[in-house]
């Protein structure tokens, strides 16, 4: 064979001189113990895309001839035995005890190929409809055989390729004669990937043998409450006098495939560089990077007195934990609030029973999600930076409309103005002691003096009139304490382990 390649940007030309067709054909078809085949299998359930590999894993005679031991077989059966002679390939039957003709690659027009049905051995004609030498994927020349023939079952006439000395290009070396339809493994879509001989090595799909994916769960995006652009504006201030007042920006920045299902990927994740979240009927799923699965955050469709359940791991104050827990979430009520520009928009008030035995409320904007700091909602308590805190939403926008929750604009960055603020550095507050065991006082501050405790979720967890008593906390956790004295408002950390 003298083949010429001739090659012009995307176009490749081959002549193929006279007669080299039949020079391949005339060689003897030859194995090798580690031969290897890679089929493509698909799942229809699972929507999964994935490989196996089949291998000759042995040699021996039977019945007079010398053969291969394949280490599957057809069905997920027993090895298969294949037996070569110059050009044709026969396979073993272990239920009739003999050989059964599949390929003959010598053949240039028709040969009689066999099956067992009901352990009756049936032939039926096959015919060489051509041989075509074509060029695979990595660039190498393969003589091609169309064999056509009926079905063993009955049927209609179908062809085959078969690729000369490798095999038919789907489901199993083997060829798959009666015209089977494995489905009994959810399975189709029986590709040939690869092939691999001595240092030949066969590539017939356009990505590696061994890749694995899976067909996405897509999303309606023409009927998805979030689409790329919307952006969530969230207010941060940094202590101590006077108040700084920033501003943080989330945002969707596109859509992309994880784990099996379209998401939108937000910018930044709440721990980590993004955070992926999809929606279906109202339901929105963020991905758990801690326990591996999506876990549904919000039911914007669910009405007062429904219940969903979220998982997560609870890292504990200092972010080392790996306690498994879950949060028990009901639907107190619904309201309807006015944003700063009069625009309506609709409010879940949430209250959360967790396996830690925290219990806590919080408010969910519909179409929005948590007003905090994060559309992601943080349920386990850490302990934050003291000096910069979260102090909720100021806007979310998308194409059609802006939601304004702060009476400013929301790029706004500002220090609060004091008054009366000479000597700030000789103010000193502290709370003794801390951490406690919930009871505490706070060194400086006078009875009469108003404050205020919040949870590291934003939540106003107790406020009242400071007293020589000092002040009780009933549950454990990480907590804000801010007392104004003077127009000086004043914010510390406190931690209470009972």
């Amino acid at each position: 064979m003298k083949v010429m390649i001739f090659k012009n940007k995307n176009i490749v030309f081959i002549t193929i001189f006279f007669m080299s067709v039949l020079d391949i054909t005339a060689q003897e078809i030859q194995y090798t113990i580690g031969d290897t085949w890679t089929y493509e299998r698909t799942n229809d359930r699972l929507k999964e895309i994935y490989f196996e590999e089949i291998k000759l894993i042995d040699t021996l005679s039977i019945a007079g001839r010398s053969c291969y031991v394949l280490e599957r077989g057809m069905l997920y059966g027993p090895a298969d035995t294949m037996c070569v002679e110059e050009q044709k390939v026969y396979f073993w039957d272990e239920n009739s005890n003999q050989f059964q003709l599949q390929y003959d690659y010598g053949a240039d027009s028709v040969f009689t190929a066999e099956y067992v049905t009901n352990n009756i051995v049936e032939t039926y004609d096959v015919f060489v409809d051509s041989i075509k030498l074509e060029e695979i994927r990595n660039g190498i020349i393969i003589p091609v055989h169309y064999f056509r023939s009926h079905w063993g079952y009955g049927g209609s006439e179908y062809t085959r390729r078969s690729y000369r000395g490798i095999g038919q290009d789907r489901h199993h070396p083997r060829y798959t004669t009666g015209g089977l339809i494995l489905d009994e493994f959810e399975e189709s879509n029986r590709v040939l990937r690869c092939f691999e001989h001595d240092s030949a090595f066969y590539q017939f799909v356009d990505y590696p043998c061994d890749t694995t994916w899976i067909f996405p769960d897509t999303m309606d995006l023409a009927n998805t409450i979030f689409s790329i652009g919307d952006t969530w504006t969230y207010e941060e201030v940094e202590l101590p006098n006077p108040y700084r007042f920033g501003f943080y920006e989330i945002k969707i920045i596109d859509t992309t495939v994880w784990m099996g299902k379209e998401v939108f990927v937000i910018e930044p994740g709440l721990e980590t560089d993004f955070d992926y979240i999809y929606e279906t009927d109202g339901e929105i799923y963020f991905w758990d990077f801690d326990i591996n699965t999506f876990q549904k955050y919000y039911d914007f469709n669910a009405a007062t007195g429904e219940k969903y359940n979220i998982a997560f791991i609870d890292k504990g104050p200092i972010g080392s934990g790996t306690e498994y827990t879950e949060c028990t979430v009901t639907v107190d009520s619904l309201s309807s609030m006015l944003d700063e520009n009069m625009e309506a928009y609709q409010v879940q008030h949430l209250s959360f029973d967790c396996t830690n035995n925290r219990q806590f409320s919080t408010e969910v904007y519909i179409g929005i999600g948590h007003t905090y700091q994060h559309p992601r909602l943080q349920l386990w308590e850490t302990i934050a930076d003291p000096k910069i805190l979260p102090n909720g939403i100021r806007c979310f926008g998308n194409d059609s409309l802006l939601y304004q929750f702060k009476p400013y604009p929301c790029d706004t960055m500002f220090s609060e103005i004091r008054i009366d603020t000479d000597n700030l550095s000789e103010v000193q507050y502290s709370i003794i002691p801390n951490p406690s065991h919930g009871q505490f006082i706070i060194a400086g501050i006078s009875s009469g003096d108003a404050y205020e405790i919040f949870s590291y979720t934003g939540d106003l967890v107790q406020s009242g009139i400071y007293s020589d008593q000092g002040i009780e906390l009933a549950d454990s956790g990480v907590y804000i304490i801010c007392v104004e004295k003077e127009k000086i408002r004043w914010s510390k950390k406190i931690v209470i382990q009972k």
